[in-house]
């Protein structure tokens, strides 16, 4: 641990390990008093047990640790996880360089003291905490399994161009309202991420605007985290001797794959996200209005030579 860090919270926190409920604490970061609150679900298991890291919006009236905290505990609950809320302090944000360095080392404290599963850890916040989980998520991305930003107060792509690289394989499940400027907090960000070689599922919030108070919000939550638990992202290219080009078709698809006569010739696979093999594919249409939403894998062999691609299906 870095010189100059104090844990303050382990006197306290070994008074409540593997009990379930919630509690609060607060560590010393170069002499800044910082705060956090927590939930343990009641079947905690060390070892075993998930995480989600949840950062708040901005709204020093309304959000802080706790507040944000009691707002996710039934989610937390439902789901099993761990559930760890960093304070963003007396200005509100949970973004400034301090409290990025604060939720590193309270995620390392959590998990010394809990031993929560880190391998499925997973990163998700709202408004300033979603454009937190965009940027300080793909700052870290090897820490987390999977991000879920909820209308996230993004501009466009500037605050994550440059680190778009780091988005590559993994998954992140956008929760948005349809009237929360999509145009520049949703869409520019959904195609970058897209562009860069992640796994993107999303909802779109029908007549929703810049709120986490939208109905059915526990249910929507636990959609997007079990999504991030259960779909792997595979993006690689596999290959033998020789790697056949990526083909030319409509991406996202929806009710219907089209397969062009030209390649015909070619042995094409349908994979769910796991790889696991769905149908094969024939030249022509190939319904697969029976198939749930999500990331897919087209394997394509002919011969030695093969390539797989991605396919985003949207049955709605």
């Amino acid at each position: 641990m870095k010189k100059g860090i104090v844990i303050l919270i382990c006197i306290f926190l070994n008074i409540v390990v593997f009990c379930q409920g919630k509690f609060e604490g607060v560590m010393n970061i170069n002499g800044t008093i910082k705060k956090f609150a927590a939930y343990i679900p009641s079947k905690f298991e060390k070892g075993v047990t998930n995480a989600v890291v949840a950062l708040h919006p901005l709204n020093i009236a309304r959000w802080n640790g706790t507040s944000w905290r009691d707002t996710l505990s039934v989610f937390a609950e439902q789901n099993q996880c761990f559930l760890i809320c960093p304070d963003g302090g007396t200005d509100g944000r949970i973004d400034d360089p301090i409290d990025t360095t604060f939720t590193s080392m309270l995620v390392e404290s959590i998990h010394t003291i809990y031993g929560i599963n880190r391998s499925k850890l997973v990163l998700m916040g709202f408004s300033v905490g979603g454009l937190a989980t965009y940027t300080y998520g793909l700052s870290h991305a090897n820490n987390f399994i999977g991000f879920i930003p909820i209308g996230a107060a993004i501009n466009g792509t500037n605050e994550i161009v440059s680190l778009a690289k780091n988005a590559k394989d993994k998954t992140f499940y956008i929760i948005h309202g349809s009237l929360d400027d999509v145009n520049n907090r949703f869409s520019p960000a959904k195609t970058l991420l897209i562009d860069s070689k992640a796994c993107v599922k999303d909802s779109i919030l029908n007549d929703v605007g810049h709120t986490i108070d939208f109905p059915n919000r526990n249910e929507i939550l636990t959609h997007a985290y079990q999504y991030i638990l259960t779909n792997s992202c595979i993006t690689t290219d596999i290959q033998s001797e020789t790697k056949i080009k990526l083909i030319d078709i409509q991406n996202p698809a929806s009710q219907q794959i089209f397969i062009p006569s030209h390649i015909s010739h070619y042995s094409i696979s349908l994979l769910n996200s796991f790889a696991q093999n769905i149908c094969k594919l024939q030249s022509g249409s190939n319904d697969i209005s029976h198939l749930p939403s999500g990331i897919y894998f087209l394997k394509i062999e002919n011969g030695t030579q093969r390539q797989t691609q991605k396919i985003i299906i949207e049955n709605h």
